[in-house]
């Protein structure tokens, strides 16, 4: 196949290729930049020079961290770009159905039309990834701010330009673009000529055995995912599995579903515009295929919007079912790092509204002092006092006793030490304590860290401690504003809470951090989503030039034509929102079992209020696209001019 052929083609369909290159574009620069971070992170290049041990092995888990999120970020980027990249360039191929028909008409064999075509997604594949993977190299650092915001980056892990990383990357989209374009060219080399010459071409409504497979592994996913008992299975990963595979499966049986969708909402649309509706209906109808196409971006970006909730639900369940474990709790006073707490707890113990309080500090600035130890191995202490915190905090105490815990002699939390071992601590100054291991506790979302320890028996300091909160029972007949009120005033009133309260603020922040993540990954795949909507439907309503043309040679006005187009466009999305409801009522079942069998009070929230705005973002892209693409296809040629 001559490369002149090719250059003239990718010039003819240069519009069509023009948003197939900003989709392939934008995935290599999401997935470039992501790739950059991944292996900054896994280098793991920090300085930890003039920090303490502790310090320096907080930073290393950070680090560990970021390696582990900015690898589920390169996963699902690329997951996502592959999906649209495949779906968007076999969108182009198939577009150009009766162009292809014609060369086959003229002598041109399958092998020479699929040659072409793969030399036109070469060309196209390489130079966009390209040109996305030097786009990813400044993008790296804003990403990676983004990272720091949400508490999965750490501030001295410098973002490294990784070469290997970004030409593998061009590697591998290129080669997605080409493998793209070779399934299509495939199932269009397989037409008859004939297609040429016909008026209208024929729209194939059959299922491809690839989409039955898809859709088969998709329904062994969701399945396997419903049927595994909740208890003791990690919700995250199950509620991602749920949501991978029923994206799969439900974008893979689309075209089979189309039909009787599009019929049911297209007569809706009749009774506003009866004339275009009609027309948009029956269209959508015809070309189920087609209207999938143009679906599927709607339907991952939906999907993933409601996945993603129910993920950070399922944290929050997490954190709430082991917070709402403290008992006798009224009220919890959570104060800052400062001097004078000592001071102030005296006081609370003493007032009249009190029952029982006792308090809890969590220790950051202690290290081992034990060589044996990994450098990455943090060490956090939380200082209790053995006599009352078990009133108000419930412990599981796999060995030993917590009674013993006094002095030197702690407990340790589950995974750091066995009972009867001896460990070497260092205080921030430097100095050498040996502890003895006296008891061994589970641990939950109250406690958790290295050891407990008798905040009487070390030299702890209040100026240490990144956390102290006293837990509080009001004295018979005291109302719970009453023990807020008087604890309001020995310690800083907006620092006292009832204990629902300080669960709900608790879980709200940890949510938060959760969401700065989370809407950080949607971003991206909005990013791509976008770009391909607008992009296949460009494609659709300018190859459409003959049909658009035989819709105002029998009478209707430009105007109605492009009517018609934006009803397709609403229909397209509608029944895209309808299939994504599917998505998330599986996630929903899913997560809504987990919850109940685990026995948390609450129910997945499903993000309404965000999923109808991605909703209305693809219905105004859409529609905008499609009345664009209307416009010009229907401007007269020079040809067509009169003489």
């Amino acid at each position: 196949m001559r490369l002149g052929l090719v250059w003239n083609m990718l010039r003819e369909h240069r519009w069509s290729y023009l948003g197939l290159a900003v989709v392939v574009f934008a995935a290599s620069a999401v997935v470039g930049s992501s790739v950059i971070l991944f292996n900054a992170a896994r280098a793991g290049r920090v300085d930890t020079s003039g920090l303490t041990r502790n310090q320096a092995a907080n930073l290393l888990l950070l680090v560990e961290n970021a390696h582990l999120v900015t690898g589920f970020m390169v996963g699902l980027g690329a997951f996502v770009s592959v999906f649209l990249v495949l779906q968007t360039m076999g969108f182009v191929i198939e577009a150009r159905r009766r162009e292809l028909a014609l060369l086959r008409l003229s002598g041109a064999g399958r092998w020479q039309i699929t040659s072409m075509v793969l030399v036109e997604s070469l060309i196209l594949g390489f130079g966009c990834s390209l040109a996305g993977a030097l786009v990813a190299i400044p993008l790296a650092t804003p990403y990676s701010a983004l990272l720091i915001r949400s508490n999965n980056w750490p501030q001295e892990l410098p973002v490294q330009l990784s070469v290997g990383a970004l030409i593998g990357c061009v590697i591998v989209m290129t080669l997605v673009t080409v493998l793209g374009a070779f399934v299509a060219a495939l199932r269009i080399g397989r037409i008859p000529p004939v297609d040429a010459v016909r008026a209208v071409s024929a729209a194939n409504r059959r299922m491809s055995a690839l989409r039955w497979v898809l859709a088969g592994l998709g329904a062994v996913a969701v399945g396997a995912m419903l049927a595994i008992p909740a208890r003791g299975v990690n919700w995250q990963a199950m509620t991602a599995a749920v949501g991978a595979g029923s994206v799969l499966l439900v974008t893979a049986l689309a075209p089979f579903v189309v039909p009787a969708l599009a019929r049911t909402l297209g007569s809706l649309v009749t009774l506003f515009a009866p004339g275009s509706g009609l027309v948009a209906r029956e269209q959508t109808i015809h070309d189920a295929r087609r209207t999938a196409a143009l679906a599927t971006p709607i339907v991952m970006l939906l999907g993933l919007g409601a996945v993603f909730a129910m993920i950070a639900q399922t944290g929050r369940a997490d954190s709430l079912l082991g917070l709402r474990e403290l008992t006798n709790t009224h009220a919890v006073v959570q104060l800052p790092q400062q001097k004078g707490s000592s001071a102030a707890f005296e006081k609370a113990t003493r007032l009249p509204q009190v029952a029982a309080i006792t308090q809890v500090q969590r220790i950051e600035d202690w290290s081992w002092n034990d060589p044996s130890v990994p450098a990455d191995d943090s060490l956090t202490l939380m200082g209790i006092s053995p006599q009352t915190f078990s009133h108000f905090v419930p412990v599981k105490v796999d060995q030993g006793s917590l009674a013993r815990v006094k002095g030197t002699d702690v407990a340790a939390i589950l995974g750091t030490a066995e009972l009867g071992d001896t460990l070497q601590l260092s205080t921030p100054e430097g100095d050498p304590i040996t502890v003895h291991v006296v008891a061994v506790v589970d641990s939950s979302s109250f406690v958790y860290g290295s050891l407990l320890v008798d905040e009487n028996g070390l030299p702890l300091t209040n100026e240490a401690a990144t956390q102290d909160l006293w837990l509080a029972q009001p004295a018979p007949g005291v109302p719970d504003h009453q023990l807020v009120a008087a604890l309001g005033r020995v310690a800083p009133p907006s620092s006292v809470m009832t204990r629902d309260a300080w669960i709900n603020s608790t879980v709200a922040r940890s949510v938060g951090t959760q969401r700065t993540a989370i809407l950080t990954i949607l971003g991206s795949a909005a990013v791509l989503a976008i770009f391909s909507l607008a992009q296949s439907t460009l494609t659709s309503v300018r190859e459409r030039r003959r049909e658009l043309e035989l819709l105002t040679t029998i009478g209707a006005r430009r105007r109605s034509a492009t009517a018609t187009i934006v009803a397709e466009s609403a229909i397209t999305a509608a029944t895209a929102a309808i299939l994504a409801i599917v998505i998330t009522a599986l996630v929903y079942a899913r997560t809504s079992t987990a919850l109940h069998v685990v026995g948390v009070g609450i129910s997945p929230v499903v993000p309404v209020g965000t999923l109808a705005l991605i909703l209305a973002a693809c219905l105004v892209t859409g529609a905008i696209c499609a009345a664009l693409g209307a416009s010009i296809a229907l401007r007269p040629s020079r040809r067509m001019a009169p003489a």
